[in-house]
């Protein structure tokens, strides 16, 4: 009887033991001041349990992140894709994956992301500061300046954006 009592109360709590790991993983993915390594393993785990869809597709994003600071860009494309996949209003992942395809060279491919990310988000000054990347990178200065400017109108203080303008030598 106090065998039967004991799993009774394990079954009894598990669900919140579960959902407790989950709520860790959750904020340990979305963690940028977590190490890699725990990042990769809280997204990698939120994936491998098969979690909630909205739960799926941010682990894929996030992970997907961590690809790309990692420089695993094949794989942050195959991440992102997916993430998009859960949530094709994700305008995060379309510009990681913009800014994975222009480290891959395939600059087609991340100015129709950066373009898709923009087309959700007018206002996100990381895709605006990718698509100026990308024009840069296909010899388009006028179009990289200009966006590299409505980044800065949007956040002064967007430091990849007053780099990249420097680089340029245009103020």
């Amino acid at each position: 009887m106090k065998l039967r009592g004991l799993l009774l109360g394990l079954i009894a709590i598990l669900p919140t033991l579960c959902l407790a790991e989950t709520t860790a993983d959750q904020e340990t993915c979305n963690d940028d001041d977590a190490t890699i390594t725990d990042r990769m393993r809280a997204c990698s785990q939120i994936i491998a349990d098969k979690g909630a869809t909205s739960n799926l597709g941010f682990a894929y994003q996030n992970r997907g992140n961590v690809f790309t600071d990692t420089g695993q860009w094949d794989l942050a494309i195959a991440d992102e894709t997916k993430a998009i996949d859960f949530n094709p209003q994700d305008a995060a992942a379309y510009n990681i994956r913009a800014w994975a395809f222009l480290k891959l060279g395939n600059v087609k491919q991340a100015l129709v992301d950066a373009n898709q990310a923009l087309a959700i988000n007018p206002r996100f000054t990381d895709a605006l500061h990718t698509r100026g990347e990308t024009y840069e990178a296909m010899g388009m200065t006028k179009e990289a300046t200009d966006d590299y400017h409505k980044a800065l109108a949007i956040d002064p203080a967007h430091e990849d954006s007053k780099e990249a303008l420097d680089r340029l030598g245009v103020k």
